[in-house]
């Protein structure tokens, strides 16, 4: 997945849509792989209530 968002900033693209089903909390686990992935481009997560 890091070397497809690597792809996408050097694109010079305006917006980046990741979608998918991670199958992790992001809400309430601050301290894994995809979170700081998401930290070291800078990015947000949209979905700020539980799914389920």
């Amino acid at each position: 997945m890091e070397q497809s968002l690597d792809q996408a900033f050097d694109g010079q693209f305006d917006n980046i849509l990741v979608t998918g089903d991670f199958n992790i909390n992001l809400l309430t686990n601050h301290s894994n792989r995809l979170t700081n992935l998401m930290d070291s481009y800078n990015t947000v997560q949209l979905i700020t209530t539980p799914t389920h």
